[in-house]
Parts: C-alpha cells; sequence; structure tokens
C-alpha cells in the first residue's frame, strides 16, 4: 500500500508499520540512514506528480507499487491524480473506496520480474 510521502506528515507511517503493509518508500522518523528514505520518496512524488496514466503505471511498477492511496492530503496536493487513475482503469482498477479514501491496484505488478512479492 503507498500513498505520497511529502503530503503526509511523518508520524502517519504507524498504519503501515503496525499493519505490516510492504510500501516500497516514505519518510520514517525513526529510520536512519535517512537520505535512501529521501531518494525514494522523491520518486515516489514524482509519481504522484506525473501528467499521464502511462507514466504514473510505469513509474508504479518501476518501485514495485502494487496499490496506490489517494486520500485527502494526496488529492489536495495532486489535484488532476484521481481523474488519471480513474480514467484508466486498465492501467488502475479500484480496490477500495469509502467514500474518503481510495485504493487502486497496479495492474501488472504482481507479475512484474522486478519485484518480488
Amino acid at each position: 500500500m503507498q500513498n505520497e510521502p511529502f503530503s503526509r506528515n511523518r508520524d502517519a507511517y504507524y498504519v503501515t508499520a503496525f499493519g505490516e503493509r510492504r510500501m516500497s518508500g516514505g519518510l520514517p522518523t525513526g529510520l536512519i540512514p535517512l537520505k535512501k528514505y529521501e531518494d525514494v520518496s522523491a520518486r515516489i512524488r514524482k509519481m504522484y506528480q506525473a501528467e499521464s496514466a502511462v507514466e504514473v503505471h510505469e513509474q508504479a511498477l518501476g518501485l514495485c507499487v502494487d496499490y496506490m492511496l489517494v486520500g485527502p492530503p494526496e488529492r489536495a496536493a495532486y489535484p488532476e491524480l484521481s481523474l488519471l487513475l480513474e480514467n484508466s482503469p486498465h492501467l488502475f482498477a479500484p480496490a477500495f473506496r469509502n467514500g474518503i479514501l481510495d485504493v487502486y491496484a497496479v495492474t501488472g505488478s504482481w507479475d512484474d520480474q522486478r519485484c518480488t512479492h
């Protein structure tokens, strides 16, 4: 489950830590060295900033992201993202919605040989 690390505060990682959810990257406060987390978080930000669904998808696969989370912080920071994902169900299949959070499955991520699951 991947959220966008810059639009959420650094205390938001308890969900993934205690829920045993794998993320490609983030900005946790207690992990050292921080540089590698900052570098991958910059790549994730670039993925959320992408201007086409194909570009988002390519970057998600390159980061081994299985699911993309879009909630209020991501919508505020990246207002075009939801429409990109919603209009590309062949790349991002809706996996969960509750009126606040949307989770999209990244198609092909489980078959990508670069990613171990």
